[in-house]
C-alpha cells in the first residue's frame, strides 16, 4: 500500500526511522532512503543486540513499512522484494561456517 498523499520526504524518512526503531533494527548495519512513495533498504537487517530477525517479525515490520511506501531492498541476509519475504540462505550458510571456525 502506498503512502497517503501529502507530507514530505523528510517526514516519511522520520516515519520510516520510527518504524525501524520500534522493531529494534540496528541502523549501523542497515541504510535506508525514503521518498514519498518508496523505501529502499540496503545492508544487513539485524537487531540492535546483534541477533537475527525471525520470519514473522520481518513480516510484521514490512507491514508497518508498507503503509509508508513500496519497500525495495538489497539486503545481504533477507530478500524483501515484490511482496516476497525470505531469508537469503547463502548468507546464513556462509555466516554459520565463519562462526563455526571462530567459535
Amino acid at each position: 500500500m502506498a503512502k497517503k498523499k501529502g507530507g514530505s520526504r523528510a517526514e516519511n524518512s522520520r516515519a520510516v526511522r520510527r518504524v525501524l526503531a520500534k522493531h529494534y533494527v540496528d541502523l549501523n548495519s542497515l541504510s535506508f532512503s525514503a521518498g514519498l512513495t518508496y523505501i529502499n533498504l540496503t545492508g544487513l537487517l539485524v537487531k540492535t543486540d546483534g541477533s537475527e530477525f525471525t520470519l514473522s517479525s520481518v513480516k510484521i515490520m514490512m507491514e508497518d513499512l508498507q503503509h509508508l511506501g513500496n519497500v525495495q531492498s538489497d539486503l545481504a541476509n533477507w530478500e524483501l522484494n515484490g511482496g516476497m519475504i525470505k531469508k537469503n540462505t547463502n548468507y546464513f550458510k556462509k555466516h554459520e561456517k565463519k562462526s563455526l571456525k571462530t567459535g
